[in-house]
């Protein structure tokens, strides 16, 4: 099912905002809460529009990937990048000063023992405490040291047979213009790659 990435948030705030407020506010007698309802939907409607022609401009051009949201998911999207079903989604980590920090997420079936790597350093240098199968961790450790110089790694886990990776990005709270929207394609193909190259390692 191919969508934008967000369509079953966006029903579930048009049951709430057309459907399940003006009913209660009829049933009350709130007449304004009634009119109101529709109006503060669409104003958020057209809001994660934008947010989703933003997304479809930054992965339009990254070469090889085909996508489709997962269905029932808040936001989870299924990647298919040479060859791999990869899910994705992201989240804001924090807000402050008006400095949003974001949290991407890749998860994949990753056979093999489990292990853990967690980012605890600071901006400028990444302080890696690692737990698990120290073979997995020792095979991707040049490879993982050098996509953190650039794009810092949260953490890389592999249990129950799921490899996932995390990645921090930092953002200024402001509407995203060409160039940005350039850097977003280019960090998702990297990331992409990254996390293809990874799982070949641990193979």
């Amino acid at each position: 099912m191919k969508h934008y990435p967000y369509f079953v948030y966006d029903l579930v705030l048009l049951l709430f905002f057309i459907l399940i407020i003006p009913v209660v506010s009829m049933v009350l007698d709130l007449m304004p809460f009634a009119i109101a309802s529709p109006i503060v939907f669409v104003i958020l409607f057209v809001s994660s529009i934008g947010k989703i022609k933003d997304f479809r401009e930054s992965v339009k051009d990254v070469k090889g990937l085909t996508w489709e949201s997962k269905f029932l998911s808040l936001g989870t999207l299924i990647f298919n990048y040479k060859r791999q079903k990869i899910e994705y989604h992201s989240f804001v980590k924090e807000r402050r000063n008006r400095i949003i920090s974001v949290i991407y997420c890749i998860s994949m079936k990753g056979k093999g023992k489990d292990f853990q790597i967690i980012n605890h350093g600071d901006e400028l240098f990444g302080e890696f405490v690692t737990s698990g199968d120290k073979k997995s961790v020792n095979s991707i450790k040049k490879l993982v040291s050098g996509f953190n110089a650039k794009y810092r790694i949260e953490s890389i886990t592999r249990a129950n047979g799921v490899l996932e990776i995390l990645v921090n990005l930092r953002f200024r709270d402001e509407k995203p213009g060409p160039e940005k929207l350039n850097e977003m394609t280019g960090f998702l193909s990297e990331l992409l790659e990254f996390s293809v190259n990874l799982k070949k390692k641990l193979k």
